[in-house]
């Protein structure tokens, strides 16, 4: 059975490559469902022969195979969620897989989405044309779950999503998926398909999941962009530069470090040749953007510029465990007056030597799926990427007791607190769900209200912490107004 099943995949990757075409993408996942049911046939055949040596047999790739390196990844998952959790022998792994990737058609060869000037393939895109062929062994104890998460967006809802998963996923299994989307596999707190299907082990590129990964847009190549300008990215003129948008807030971090710095140091650049300043300054601002990340901050890394990685709720970093102090500036918002410090002080030479040695091996896309391959199979013990053990609070402004990016809206002086007309300004804009489901806003005469509540000290503003535990002083008003 196994030098049969072997032949068939051989043949059918050997396929795969010579048609991967968008228009054959369905007509090349039947063919596999076709390879898998085949194999799953003969390791029925040869499974029937004895129960007990079946029974055993599982057992055995429970200790052996599917549970290398599986029993540290399910500490990615809640206590509650992890006990009941269990690998699956090949045999029914195969049976339950095929399920798992009919059903899950619709959501699949959607054309890819664009950003940014790019139009893929993206990081979920590649894991599928990667993965869908490989063998169960591949993928440790998890059942792999290949949904084209951004793609499907603009084709279903989440909820038509979740209908599916609803009928088809167990309970006791761990499955995988790669998410790029902000807010990982949710439209809105009401539909948060972490909450709902909490063994989905997320691959979280945006910022929203179990295991964060490098966000990645196309590859950024030192060599091309400094063809012509060699002495100039030799050299590095520009101590720190910002290229991009000026939104989500990066007009005011970038004013608060060109001040802290002297603009005689920065460069801010928008344009075409945006790849050259990078590579041209010894730093790049890379500020979060709508999620707690940037593609910014990798294609800075890809260049071989050391990112300046701004973060306000908490940092989304992959590959915990390596000496990002010693790739990069991690920095919190409320710290940026210590910025200057920092810079004076860091190892320009050692750090871009650094960066130089992993950028192939972990911020590239090729790096990124070896290192989620060396996860499945291995967890944490073969590859670089961590759990995250306490999963960050839903990033949506829905959820009260999680509003750092509004209150860093509402900062305007980014003091770290809010006066009573900032407090105002920001309720103004509050759209709030009462439990009937309608929407209402916050009419001005509640807003001094809620400002005293939310100001437990009552020393006349609202610091972060008020704001963050101010949850229930906003669900009393939405109440009141209900």
């Amino acid at each position: 059975m196994r030098s049969r099943s072997s032949l068939s995949r051989r043949h059918l990757e050997r396929t795969l490559q010579r048609h991967n075409s968008r228009t054959g993408f369905h007509w090349l996942e039947n063919l596999y469902i076709v390879v898998l049911i085949v194999c799953i046939f003969a390791a029925s055949l040869s499974s029937t022969k004895s129960t007990s040596n079946c029974e055993e047999k599982e057992k055995e790739y429970v200790r052996n195979v599917a549970w290398t390196g599986g029993a540290d990844v399910r500490r990615c998952f809640s206590k509650d969620v992890s006990s009941n959790l269990h690998a699956i022998h090949p045999v029914r792994f195969m049976t339950h897989y095929v399920e798992v990737l009919k059903n899950t058609r619709p959501f699949r060869g959607f054309e890819h989405h664009s950003h940014g000037g790019y139009s893929g393939p993206w990081i979920e895109n590649l894991w599928i044309e990667k993965f869908m062929n490989k063998e169960p062994e591949t993928f440790g104890p998890f059942v792999p779950l290949f949904i084209q998460w951004v793609d499907a967006i603009h084709h279903v809802t989440y909820e038509e999503i979740a209908s599916v998963l609803q009928k088809t996923l167990r309970r006791d299994v761990m499955y995988v998926t790669v998410s790029q989307a902000d807010f990982g596999l949710s439209q809105g707190e009401k539909v948060d398909l972490m909450k709902r299907f909490p063994n989905i082990l997320v691959l979280s590129a945006g910022g929203y999941g179990h295991v964060p990964i490098p966000l990645l847009k196309n590859e950024a190549r030192r060599d091309v962009a400094c063809k012509h300008h060699e002495a100039e990215c030799e050299s590095a003129p520009y101590q720190v530069s910002f290229v991009g948008q000026h939104h989500f807030g990066r007009d005011r971090i970038l004013d608060s470090v060109l001040e802290s710095l002297g603009e005689e140091h920065g460069k801010t650049y928008r344009g075409d040749d945006w790849d050259r300043v990078v590579a041209s300054s010894q730093f790049c601002l890379t500020p979060r953007g709508y999620g707690r990340t940037s593609f910014m901050m990798y294609e800075s890394i890809q260049l071989g510029t050391i990112p300046i990685y701004v973060y306000d709720d908490r940092a989304w970093l992959p590959y915990r465990d390596l000496p990002w102090d010693e790739l990069s500036v991690v920095i919190s918002k409320e710290n940026l007056n210590q910025l200057p410090s920092v810079l004076k002080h860091a190892d320009v030479r050692k750090m871009r030597e650094n960066l130089e040695n992993l950028r192939d091996s972990h911020f590239t896309f090729d790096g990124v799926l070896d290192q989620i391959a060396k996860f499945m199979r291995g967890g944490e013990r073969d590859s670089d990427l961590r759990c995250e053990t306490n999963i960050p609070l839903y990033p949506g402004l829905a959820k009260f007791d999680s509003m750092s990016s509004l209150f860093s809206t509402a900062d305007k002086n980014m003091d770290s607190t809010l006066s009573l007309s900032e407090t105002k300004a920001v309720l103004t804009t509050l759209v709030l769900k009462t439990p009937d489901g309608n929407s209402v806003k916050i009419p001005p005469h509640e807003h001094e209200a809620i400002f005293s509540a939310l100001d437990k000290n009552q020393d006349g503003t609202v610091s972060k912490e008020e704001w963050r535990s101010g949850g229930r002083v906003l669900r009393a008003a939405i109440l009141r107004l209900a």
